[in-house]
């Protein structure tokens, strides 16, 4: 446990002006129980901000901005409070600040957490994310601040929910990470209809769960890090809803940096195995193609009038595009294919 580690998590399932969520509750209490586990964070560190019951009025709704913001000024003074005659042991803070719920896009770069008293037409009962990281940033409380937020980022115009505090504090460079669940103007996605909501996790706090649980870890040095998280959840959310009649991809739109260590270095872990792949070029294909790991990841390059290209390749998702072009809808399955334990020939 570190006792100079904290956390404000906010899961809202009730939202009486628009329409209940399944799982956004649920999602809150599991990553509060990896904070508590091998999360490192004091349970009496940590503000669980939900409420398990059904609202009739919009207005009466709860939880609400002042229900959050009491709950980081809290933790800002309790982390004010321990570092208060060990100035030096800021260096060792940090603060995570997960939401679940309905969301919006206000700005291009913003996602905002509605509120539970937010309703058709009152888009400004809301968290603004983006703003609230930076207000950190400004204000110097925690030397890292890593906030998830698990919401759809619908173009809806509203005031951005500020935060209410703004004292400046000059201590140092303050590290930083930031989730979106979604593109801009996009859905975030949890389980389907008849889903447990007590089992079942929305896509983006599930891959963060299983990122942070040990599949996000550095094969070379056995670290889990916010680099290794972002690169694990963007492949894994893709996957997971590839083959849906959705299709999410998250955004980790934080400045680079030092990357955060969510777990330290153990001894080096073996590599995953790789298959050999033979992909073939339909005979009308005779230029240049490019593949790509997860969608987004570049491997090479390779002429189709050479002949099939025979590569190796780990378990994943997997992309085949005409060179210079933005998918690969000219090949077969449109150039997706996926990669599960053995040897294959990919036919485009």
């Amino acid at each position: 446990m570190n006792p100079l580690h904290f956390a404000v998590v906010v899961g809202i399932k009730s939202y009486p002006g628009i329409s209940d969520l399944q799982s956004a509750l649920g999602d809150a209490e599991a990553f509060c129980q990896w904070l508590q586990t091998d999360g490192g964070v004091p349970p009496e560190n940590i503000k669980l901000i939900h409420v398990d019951q059904k609202f009739d009025d919009p207005i009466a709704a709860k939880p609400s901005r002042d229900d959050i913001n009491t709950a980081l000024k809290q933790v800002n003074a309790s982390v004010e409070a321990k570092i208060k005659d060990a100035p030096l042991d800021w260096e060792k803070t940090r603060l995570y600040f997960y939401v679940s719920g309905h969301g919006i896009a206000p700005t291009a770069g913003e996602t905002a957490l509605l509120l539970a008293n937010a309703s058709e037409g009152n888009w400004g009962e809301n968290i603004a994310c983006r703003s609230y990281l930076e207000r950190y940033v400004d204000c110097q409380y925690f030397k890292e601040v890593l906030v998830f937020s698990d919401c759809c980022r619908n173009r809806l115009a509203a005031d951005l929910g500020i935060p209410p505090f703004g004292r400046k504090i000059t201590r140092g460079r303050v590290e930083k990470f930031l989730g979106y669940a979604t593109l801009l103007g996009d859905a975030a996605y949890e389980p389907t209809e008849g889903a447990d909501p007590n089992q079942a996790r929305s896509f983006f706090t599930q891959a963060l769960l299983e990122g942070l649980n040990g599949a996000a870890t550095d094969r070379q040095t056995g670290e889990i890090n916010t680099a290794t998280l972002a690169a694990y959840m963007h492949r894994r959310v893709v996957d997971m809803t590839s083959d849906k009649r959705y299709h999410q991809i998250p955004e980790f739109p934080t400045d680079p940096g030092r990357p955060i260590i969510l777990r330290p270095a153990t001894a080096p872990i073996l590599a995953p195995p790789q298959h050999t792949i033979t992909i073939v070029f339909p005979a009308d294909f005779s230029g240049t193609a490019d593949l790509f790991y997860s969608i987004d990841r570049p491997l090479g390059s390779w002429k189709a009038a050479d002949g099939n290209w025979v590569v190796k390749l780990q378990d994943g998702l997997y992309e085949v595009r005409p060179a210079g072009e933005n998918d690969g809808s000219r090949f077969q399955s449109n150039g997706l294919f996926k990669i599960n334990g053995g040897d294959c020939y990919v036919q485009l």
